[in-house]
C-alpha cells in the first residue's frame, strides 16, 4: 500500500509516474498468478495516487492500463467502469494516444454484454485505425479484437484477425502467448 497523500505532495511527475507504473505491473503479475485481489488492490493504489497527482497524462495511462488488465481478468463491468472515465478524460484534456485502444475495449464490453454479432464491425473498424498507427500494442488489441469475435460466433472473422495480427507484430513479441492462446 502506497501513501498517496505524500506522493502526491511531493510533485515530482517522475517519482509518481514511476509508482503508478510499478503498482500497474505488480498488479498485472499478481492477475497472471492468479492472485486477483491482490492484483486489484495494486491497481487501485495506482489508480488513487493517478488521481491524486492532478496530472492528465498520469491518469490516462492508469485508468487505460486498469481498464486492459480488467480485459485480462474478463471483467466487462469493470472495464465499463474503467473505460468510460478514461475516454472522458481523454477528451476533455486532449490526449489521444489511449483513446483507441479504449475504444477497442468498449467495443470489447459491447460485444460481451449482447452478444450481437453487428456490433463487431465498428469494432473491426476501430482495430484497423489502430492497426495504421503503427503502436507497438497492435497485437495486444488484435488479442482483445478476435476475443470478441469468438464471443459474437463470428469465428472466421477471429481467425483472421489472429492471422493479422501475427502478420503485423514484427519483432513485437509481448503478447504472443494471448495471441496463440486465442489461436
Amino acid at each position: 500500500k502506497i501513501d498517496v497523500t505524500s506522493i502526491a505532495a511531493r510533485n515530482d511527475p517522475f517519482v509518481s509516474y514511476g509508482i503508478i507504473t510499478a503498482h500497474l505491473f505488480l498488479g498485472l503479475a499478481l492477475i497472471v498468478a492468479g492472485r486477483l485481489k491482490g492484483g486489484r488492490a495494486s491497481v487501485e493504489s495506482a489508480l488513487q495516487l493517478a488521481y491524486a497527482t492532478e496530472m492528465p497524462g498520469h491518469l490516462a495511462y492508469a485508468l487505460s492500463m486498469a481498464s486492459d488488465l480488467a480485459v485480462i481478468r474478463r471483467d466487462p463491468v469493470e472495464t465499463r467502469r474503467l473505460v468510460t472515465p478514461a475516454l472522458a478524460h481523454e477528451q476533455e484534456n486532449d490526449l489521444a494516444v489511449w483513446k483507441p485502444m479504449n475504444q477497442v475495449r468498449l467495443g470489447w464490453v459491447d460485444v460481451l454484454e449482447t452478444g450481437d454479432p453487428h456490433v463487431i464491425e465498428p469494432l473491426r473498424k476501430v482495430v484497423d485505425t489502430f492497426r495504421a498507427s503503427g503502436h507497438f500494442l497492435v497485437s495486444r488489441m488484435y488479442g482483445v479484437f478476435p476475443d470478441a469475435c469468438v464471443n459474437a460466433g463470428r469465428f472466421a472473422d477471429a481467425t483472421n484477425a489472429l492471422d493479422a495480427a501475427f502478420d503485423t507484430r514484427g519483432e513485437e513479441r509481448l503478447f504472443d502467448a494471448e495471441l496463440f492462446r486465442l489461436r
